[in-house]
């Protein structure tokens, strides 16, 4: 049975939707319990003394039989709930992603639905027909979840040491929060697990849950002791994960971690740390999680975060910052952004980021602002102290080289403009000081060097010979006028035996060219 990816359609009548979906789970009312109070122990060859202890240490460990009972009928009518619950996700997930649905959901979806109708119909409260949308399956899991909620709590009120429903209610609860965007649950999902896990502190994936919450909450300090305490729960509870044939060691305790786990754990654990602007310790979780990553994907991400921190060296205050203005300039804001680099540029401690912050505030003042003047004296001190020697280049820097490519490209775009003014002298000087700078469209600054030098010969050939040097930066039609200047140029000065040589390589690389077309 294929279902729509909007809607499902089915004929019911009603004239209100939320009716339905409050009748569609309602919930039949429970009995109160009653249990005559548990008369004192009176057993033989039992001290009085002993029998009144064990009276007393009972109601820490158990409740009655028959009251275990009776809450495990109750848990299990929430657990059909749950998967109730489940399987309308599942289907909404589906018809999201415009996949093929199974028939027993698509069927669980229509009693679902239908069962509503009828007790609508029931109380003779009839109108027209409509279709379940997507929103009206949300409304069904949250009605479901609901009721779970409701036998849960009830169960646990009559057996507050039955772990398993225990966890139930808190999955409700998260499910409720994150799946049903109702946040203001979260809360109290995490009064759930914290009540669970102080009876029971040997699953690791519940601290880590626990830390999930505790994150989305914004309270730092709780997720990060709750990964902490995942990581060490997991670590610790290796050891009883070791195959019988093999000894108990080191080595075979590391074997047996889940270590796509363990990196989640550690990650999550720097992650909270960046947002208690703690960079040494976000670093050293990172740097743990590293070892333990599953793909070299993880690894990169890990390695990637670590950069992000060290930006200026641990100043993640000043990275932040760095970051929103350039969500300001993504959203075209482009004064404001360059007003905060200017301000941030006073808060950093490396040199390596200041000049970072001049490429980028540069790049905003020569596109954006119409101040290519500052923009290029602010990207020139840059440059030269690269040139000169002032800035150490360490083998994994690679911003340099974009600062040396930003650069010549406004030099060189300075100088087109120049030309199209007809200002020849500084068109010459923005050329020249386009070659100056090791970037990589250089070729062209050089071809244009000797179109404006065809006048002279010697400074012509100079010009287009270092242009062809490095012929892959040059459009063919850029290769063949380049060379022409160099041939005609080489013929004036008499250099013949080059001409030719040079006239032979042009004419083979035109053929190749119309080939081409």
């Amino acid at each position: 049975m294929k279902w729509n990816k909007t809607f499902i359609t089915l004929t019911v009548f009603f004239p209100v939707f939320l009716i339905i979906f409050a009748c569609s789970s309602s919930k039949p009312p429970v009995t109160p319990f009653q249990e005559p109070p548990p008369t004192p122990l009176h057993l033989a060859g039992v001290d009085s003394s002993t029998a009144a202890e064990a009276d007393s240490l009972a109601k820490q460990l158990f409740v009655s039989w028959q009251r275990q009972e009776t809450a495990a009928t109750i848990a299990a009518a929430g657990e059909e709930e749950m998967n109730t619950s489940d399987s309308l996700a599942q289907l909404l997930s589906a018809i999201n992603k415009d996949e093929k649905v199974s028939e027993k959901d698509s069927i669980l979806a229509i009693q679902t639905y239908n069962q509503g109708a009828r007790q609508l119909l029931a109380v003779k409260d009839v109108s027209s027909s409509t279709t379940l949308t997507e929103d009206m399956i949300r409304s069904l899991i949250q009605v479901h979840l609901d009721s779970a909620e409701f036998y849960f709590e009830k169960a646990l009120r009559l057996n507050p040491f039955d772990r398993k429903t225990r966890f139930w209610l808190a999955k409700v609860y998260q499910m409720q929060a994150n799946q049903l965007l109702k946040n203001e649950q979260l809360p109290k999902a995490a009064k759930a697990l914290e009540k669970l896990l102080l009876m029971d502190r040997s699953q690791h994936e519940l601290f880590a849950r626990l830390g999930q919450i505790y994150m989305q909450l914004h309270q730092w300090n709780k997720a990060l002791n709750a990964f902490r305490i995942a990581e060490e729960t997991l670590q610790k509870n290796a050891v009883f994960n070791v195959p019988e044939h093999l000894p108990i060691n080191d080595s075979t305790i590391a074997m047996v971690i889940d270590s796509s786990k363990l990196y989640l754990y550690l990650y999550y654990q720097g992650e909270c740390n960046i947002h208690l602007y703690r960079a040494e310790e976000a670093l050293d979780a990172f740097q743990r999680a590293q070892q333990f990553a599953t793909s070299s994907e993880e690894a990169d991400i890990a390695r990637e975060t670590m950069d992000w921190i060290n930006w200026d060296e641990g100043n993640i205050h000043a990275v932040e910052f760095r970051d929103s203005m350039l969500t300001l300039i993504d959203r075209g804001e482009y004064e404001e952004a360059a007003k905060g680099f200017l301000a941030l540029k006073k808060l950093l401690t490396t040199q390596k980021a200041r000049d970072e912050i001049d490429w980028r505030l540069a790049m905003l003042e020569y596109t954006h602002l119409q101040k290519e003047d500052s923009a290029l004296e602010r990207l020139k001190k840059v440059t030269d102290s690269y040139l000169n020697g002032e800035r150490q280049i360490t083998p994994e820097d690679t911003l340099f080289q974009q600062f040396y490519n930003t650069y010549g490209a406004m030099c060189h775009n300075e100088g087109v403009k120049s030309l199209k003014q007809h200002k020849l002298r500084e068109a010459l000087a923005y050329f020249r000081q386009s070659i100056s700078i090791p970037w990589n469209q250089r070729a062209k600054s050089y071809m244009e060097l000797a179109k404006l030098s065809l006048n002279n010969p010697r400074y012509a050939v100079d010009a287009a010979q270092a242009a062809l040097n490095e012929r892959d930066q040059l459009t063919p039609d850029e290769q063949i006028a380049t060379m022409r200047i160099l041939i005609e140029s080489l013929k004036r000065m008499g250099r013949f035996d080059e001409a030719i040589r040079y006239f032979k390589e042009y004419r083979e690389y035109l053929t190749l060219v119309k080939g081409n077309e």
